[in-house]
């Protein structure tokens, strides 16, 4: 960086984003100023040293971050600034030297470090240095607590003053109309959604339809063509699933992410979500005569809570505990988070590696990830394979059994962006096909040899940043609840909820970025993501799922 005022000018490479704040470069910028503003004031001589001996002591703390961990200046015995007019100093530059000298290993003390300005005079001498470390990960996990999110569920969920009535409940493409008084009379597929004579509109078809596969869709899809009713506007609309939060029932939990979508595009749309732990219309009518006022809510009884995402506390990794063995599945293997995945597995010891890839090509921006991965100690196997098919997904995972299977890491996704109002069928099959459809297909595969690790990479469209994203979100939010009942059942689940990411991933094109940072989050570097996803995995979260996005409240 450089620290330029009207009298100086001096490059310190700073070392560190973290430590921007603090005391040592706020000194460099407030001596600035003191040296432009009183520069024939003999008593500010002092300042002024004092400026360039911090500004000189960040030359070997950004140099070590080029060689080995990253180390501090922890105290100075004795220092000397033999020049502090600004004639020279504005052309000074610094090569730092030591006595001892400075080898691969940076070193506890250093008996003195020497800068030299342009006319090869000694400027600064300073003696005794005293160096402190920074541990390994330090700087990147304090990062990282900063933007790991999970959801909490509070009992703040107050209901409406004013009688909601009559409610009409439709589920199997039939429905009830539920006076105020409670009497539920039914009536055949013939009836208005529309026409606003309906205080509150409940979409059950979520509580008692069951999918016969994860691509079926069929209550997923009778709700988007309610979402995508004019009627909404008006009147209030809760689409209702049963125990997803409860007791991770994840059959139509992509409902939850379809409906924040709609939200987020369209604001003045009244659609609600709610998961509830009882069938009966006389309860939902007690329920809905006064419906809370919060946009999602979870039932139990007559209690109500909502969701609130709040930072996750994350203790870091046991030193030594880092490290995986046996066989790994990685899905969407070829592609930038499946090879970044990879490589990280890779030194974590994994002896071996299945990438399963649609086409077994790897992608271009990957290549070099690739062959590092390749070079090293863990035997790496290209399977091509469609994960949205159960045959192909059952021979993935018999290759893996003989070998030892310990871990499923399904980063494998497609994108079919449209605004809500434009989503059929047709995009949302290949979305879910992915993503849902994957998962099922792993799970069934690999049902004969549980794994120690079953990492599901997510994303954070199905919690609040799925605006045109909607089939995207609904396939998000139902792994999400597959990795909740899973450890509910006492299996290994995790859902990782991930930002847009950096280099890599489905966010590279730089329309798609700068939408991002308008929207105040901000991107996933690698290895920023990988210190995260270490933390997750042997760290002591006990969530099935955590978001990681950098953001800007």
């Amino acid at each position: 960086r450089k620290i330029t005022c009207a009298d100086c000018t001096l490059c310190v490479p700073h070392p560190c984003p973290d430590l921007i704040p603090g005391h040592s470069w706020l000194l460099c910028r407030l001596g600035s100023r003191i040296l432009s503003r009183a520069c024939s004031v003999r008593v500010q001589v002092h300042l002024r040293a004092s400026v360039w001996l911090d500004a000189c002591l960040h030359a070997p703390v950004w140099w070590s971050q080029h060689q080995h961990r990253p180390w501090y200046i922890a105290g100075v015995d004795t220092y000397q600034v033999r020049s502090t007019d600004f004639a020279t100093n504005r052309r000074f530059w610094s090569m730092m030297t030591s006595v001892k000298g400075i080898d691969a290993e940076p070193p506890a003390g250093m008996d003195e470090l020497r800068y030299y300005g342009a006319d090869l005079e000694c400027r600064v001498t300073i003696s005794g240095t005293k160096l402190n470390f920074f541990a390994v990960g330090s700087l990147e996990n304090r990062r990282v607590r900063q933007h790991t999110y999970h959801t909490v569920w509070s009992g703040a969920a107050e209901r409406t003053a004013t009688p909601c009535a009559p409610v009409l409940a439709v589920w199997n493409r039939g429905a009830s109309i539920i006076s105020s008084r409670g009497a539920a009379v039914a009536v055949d597929e013939s009836y208005d959604v529309g026409g606003g004579q309906w205080g509150v509109i409940l979409f059950g078809n979520g509580c008692q339809r069951a999918e016969r596969s994860p691509l079926s869709l069929s209550v997923l899809l009778d709700a988007l063509r309610l979402v995508q009713n004019p009627v909404t506007n008006l009147t209030p609309a809760w689409f209702l699933t049963n125990e997803m939060c409860a007791a991770g029932r994840a059959e139509h939990a992509g409902v939850w992410g379809l409906v924040r979508s709609a939200r987020q595009e369209s604001p003045s749309a009244r659609l609600r979500c709610m998961d509830v732990s009882a069938l009966s219309l006389r309860v939902w009518r007690d329920i809905f005569t006064f419906p809370p006022e919060a946009a999602e809510v979870r039932q139990k009884g007559q209690t109500f809570a909502a969701p609130r995402l709040t930072r996750m506390p994350m203790a870091a990794a046991k030193e030594g505990s880092a490290r995986l063995s046996n066989t790994h599945v990685v899905t969407g293997g070829t592609g930038g988070l499946g090879v970044l995945t990879a490589r990280w597995l890779a030194d974590r010891g994994v002896e071996r590696l299945l990438l399963a890839s649609r086409k077994g090509k790897v992608a271009p921006s990957s290549k070099a990830n690739f062959q590092r991965l390749k070079q090293s100690k863990t035997a790496v196997l290209v399977s091509i394979c469609d994960v949205g098919e159960m045959t192909g997904v059952r021979r993935l995972c018999s290759d893996a059994l003989p070998q030892g299977f310990s871990g499923i890491w399904h980063t494998a996704g497609v994108l079919a962006d449209k605004l809500v109002g434009a989503q059929t069928a047709h995009t949302l099959q290949p979305v879910f096909a992915s993503k849902v459809s994957g998962t099922a297909a792993l799970l069934a595969g690999s049902s004969q040899a549980p794994t120690d690790q079953f990492v599901l990479f997510s994303s954070i469209a199905g919690l609040f940043f799925g605006m045109a994203q909607s089939n995207y979100a609904s396939a998000n939010t139902t792994l999400d609840a597959t990795a909740s009942g899973r450890l509910m059942r006492g299996q290994a689940a995790l859902a990782v909820q991930w930002g847009p990411w950096a280099e890599v991933g489905m966010a590279t094109a730089s329309v798609v970025r700068t939408r991002i940072h308008s929207s105040g989050l901000g991107l996933i570097d690698p290895t920023y993501g990988l210190v995260a996803l270490q933390g997750l995995i042997f760290g002591s979260a006990k969530d099935a799922a955590v978001a990681v996005s950098p953001m800007k409240w």
